[in-house]
């Protein structure tokens, strides 16, 4: 549930809280994040000319780190720049934000981190009050958030503070992985990557069959309400329950050869994004991402494949959060 501060205003963002306010801070953001925007607003705004300017930047080189030099700056600084952030304030900004959550500093260096993130947003908060701009900060000034009594009211800085806290954080990393994924599934499958290069209609269902494949958030946690019985086991209220999506995702039952690689089965909605209440707000935004590094990459490097001489790269980061050691190729 979400604590009101002194104030009255909420301290935790919406993915912490429980219905009815999820679903109603939900639904002040989603509509910047549906598939038309993603499409148009989102990937023509930002990701189209992010994707190329990295890529552009790797034509000077034989050899990459894609995990880093590419997965990894896409959507940092897609969503750095749809928050509205640029230039030095940018760098500022995404250093502070990635100590909040370091184990490496000290508890006392991710508090100072912590209130430079949340002066700054406040301050860009402010700034676009003043003069409104092209971006979810704008986005969000300009919606309503529905109460129960049916009542709407605009949302306060401290709501869009976190809530643009909590896009940075859930934008950055999981789009990052999952982009990591795909191109090592397609790079270690070589049929299907020229396929792939063949006919690029064949993208989405190559970074959809990698969702199913390998989720970076394969495991969810969450806490029993009241006692319940699943499958003939008794489970009692307080019990916290891991939901293992991963394994899901290759239920023999659903899919033929489900611990396989293959962008050419049928399709069937999988629970690699999640499902039901929290169904990942972003997830379109991170398809996009992917597709247009993939796309942009077979345009630049037609003979892009895995580095021989490197370590060969391995899927690491345990029960959530997993991603690639790394991606590295040869470009030519």
């Amino acid at each position: 549930m979400s604590t009101p501060s002194e104030n009255g205003e909420r301290r935790l963002a919406f993915l912490e809280m429980d219905d009815p306010e999820h679903r109603s801070h939900r639904a002040a953001m989603q509509p910047m994040f549906i598939r038309p925007r993603t499409l148009g607003w989102w990937r023509h705004r930002w990701i189209d000319d992010i994707v190329n300017t990295l890529v552009e930047a790797l034509k000077q080189r034989n050899r990459a780190e894609l995990n880093i030099q590419l997965c990894a700056r896409v959507p940092v600084h897609t969503i750095t720049r749809a928050i509205g952030m640029d230039g030095a304030d940018s760098l500022e900004f995404r250093n502070a934000l990635l100590k909040t959550t370091a184990h490496s500093v000290t508890p006392e260096a991710r508090g100072r981190a912590a209130k430079t993130v949340e002066r700054m947003l406040l301050d860009l908060i402010a700034q676009r009050r003043a003069v409104p701009g092209d971006d979810v900060v704008t986005g969000l000034i300009a919606a309503e958030l529905e109460l129960p009594d049916g009542s709407k009211r605009p949302l306060t800085d401290r709501e869009i503070m976190l809530d643009c806290r909590l896009v940075m954080l859930a934008g950055g990393g999981t789009s990052w992985r999952q982009f990591g994924i795909t191109l090592w599934a397609l790079l270690t499958h070589r049929e299907q990557l020229e396929a792939v290069r063949a006919d690029r209609s064949l993208v989405d269902a190559a970074i959809e069959e990698a969702v199913r494949w390998n989720p970076t958030d394969p495991v969810f946690s969450r806490l029993v309400l009241q006692d319940a019985e699943l499958e003939g086991t008794h489970i009692p209220a307080g019990s916290v329950l891991e939901i293992c999506l991963g394994a899901a995702n290759r239920d023999p039952s659903r899919w033929e050869t489900p611990d396989a690689y293959d962008l050419h089965r049928k399709f069937q909605g999988h629970l690699g994004f999640g499902l039901g209440t929290h169904l990942c707000m972003g997830q379109n935004v991170a398809r996009s991402e992917i597709n247009a590094g993939i796309n942009a990459l077979l345009d630049a490097f037609p003979n892009l494949r895995l580095d021989p001489d490197a370590p060969s790269p391995y899927l690491t980061g345990g029960l959530e959060q997993r991603g690639m050691s790394g991606v590295p190729v040869l470009l030519r």
